[in-house]
């Protein structure tokens, strides 16, 4: 794949997990009286999109080397992208709708309560992406 290719696919991974951090942080803002655990999932979904959104202008401003080989980086951001996919869509299951029922909606916030694991798994997997986007990203900003 050529340098250019990569690049964009690169910033295509980019938007994908961008959606997935909004969906998701719109999900877990919408939950009242949130456990410790929920809290530092939303802290870590705004950390992970100020890194994809200072990857991002790192890429279009042509900030490095046109030279670049993005392989490792695209792997790296394509993993990150499938997993927030997963998640956003796992999370989307349990978010009340507007015009559903008072009983759906309080099933919903019962199920949240009922899957703290899941937001500790979640939390983990935000972090190990963090870190290792994080690194990309002072790797490309020397």
């Amino acid at each position: 794949m050529d340098v250019v290719s990569s690049g964009a696919s690169v910033l295509a991974f980019i938007g994908v997990a961008l959606q997935s951090t909004k969906s998701i942080y719109n999900v877990i803002s919408a939950i009242r009286n949130g456990t410790e655990e929920t809290l530092q999932l939303a802290s870590a979904v705004e950390d992970m999109q100020r890194t994809l959104e200072q990857l991002t202008r790192m890429l279009s401003l042509s900030a490095v080397d046109e030279q670049q080989d993005f392989t490792e980086l695209e792997r790296l951001v394509r993993k990150c992208s499938i997993d927030l996919s997963q998640f956003s869509d796992r999370l989307e299951k349990i978010h009340p709708d507007p015009g559903e029922s008072a009983v759906g909606k309080a099933w919903k916030r019962v199920k949240v309560l009922l899957k703290k694991e899941d937001f500790l798994q979640m939390w983990t997997v935000f972090h190990h992406h963090l870190t290792i986007l994080g690194l990309q990203l002072a790797i490309l900003q020397r």
